[in-house]
């Protein structure tokens, strides 16, 4: 949302943005016509995803940069999740 630099809160770096956010309780962004999510969700399967392919690609390049595979390194993060349950939001 905030990389976005769009919606009701605008902010010059993250922790503006993250405390305006929990103060406000939060986020809002303009409505659009129902079905035209490739318009609103900038993702590479161009609807929202619950399982995030931005960031399993993510983690797998930075994966093939270290000597640290994807587990080893949620474990860095303190990531409870591993494999693909990483990748949902939930």
């Amino acid at each position: 949302m905030f990389a976005s630099k769009r919606g009701s809160i605008q902010a010059k770096d993250f922790d503006e943005f993250w405390n305006a956010l929990i103060a406000r309780g939060g986020w809002t962004d303009a409505s659009y016509p129902f079905g035209e999510w490739r318009k609103k969700f900038s993702t590479p399967s161009g609807k929202f995803e619950f399982y995030s392919l931005v960031m399993e690609r993510g983690l797998k390049e930075i994966s093939k940069r270290s000597s640290k595979g994807i587990d080893q390194m949620l474990e860095v993060m303190k990531t409870k999740a591993r494999e693909t349950k990483s990748f949902s939001p939930i």
